[in-house]
């Protein structure tokens, strides 16, 4: 009888597998949490200063660990776009959610930041990455769609327009910087973040 025996490649590719997929959830489950813990902070603090701490604490852990790995810092277009990077995700995206989750509900700014993956699709086509297919724009429709009724059937009233396309902003910074950070050499993660969340802190001061 023959015993099947897996190979090292096999077994790394499982458990690679695995970690992607581990990743994926605690990221679908911070992401959900998202919008409520930064609805508690600005009822605590002004909402640039509370993004702005955030990201500095961040920055700061991401430098001590690309300094520790002896990582150089990039050059060229791939610093560009780090830094195109951090002021589109880190930076201008924030200010908007945060100044925008002031006065619209968390639950909400979550439905309307489903509209990210939808976007992004946009992006990519516009940025030449991606060709535009007819049931990506049916999808953004039904999305849009469903984001107008929850906007109009708010049992509190209307809530402010501002606030609202303050949120939509963010999830369009979002979407583009996911494009943009494509569009340039790939860097170390470590050395990104740090560079990229350092710009977002810069951003949210100024």
């Amino acid at each position: 009888m023959n015993k099947i025996v897996s190979s090292p490649k096999t077994i790394n590719n499982s458990t690679l597998d695995n970690l992607t997929i581990l990743a994926y959830l605690l990221t679908v489950i911070f992401a959900g949490a998202h919008a409520v813990a930064v609805r508690f902070t600005v009822a605590e603090l002004p909402p640039f200063w509370g993004a702005t701490l955030r990201f500095a604490a961040a920055a700061l852990i991401f430098w001590v660990l690309a300094l520790a790995r002896k990582i150089p810092l990039p050059t060229g277009s791939a610093r560009l776009g780090i830094l195109l990077y951090g002021f589109l995700s880190f930076g201008a995206s924030y200010a908007f959610l945060y100044w925008g989750l002031q006065s619209i509900p968390a639950g909400l700014t979550q439905v309307i930041l489903a509209l990210v993956p939808l976007m992004t699709f946009f992006s990519a086509f516009f940025h030449g990455l991606e060709p535009l297919r007819w049931r990506g724009l049916f999808g953004a429709t039904q999305a849009v769609a469903g984001i107008a009724f929850a906007f109009f059937e708010q049992p509190a009233g209307t809530l402010p327009l501002l606030s609202l396309l303050a949120i939509v902003a963010g999830a369009a910074c979002i979407a583009e910087s996911t494009v943009v950070v494509k569009m340039y050499p790939p860097s170390d993660p470590f050395m990104t973040n740090a560079l990229a969340m350092t710009v977002g802190t810069v951003v949210l001061i100024l």
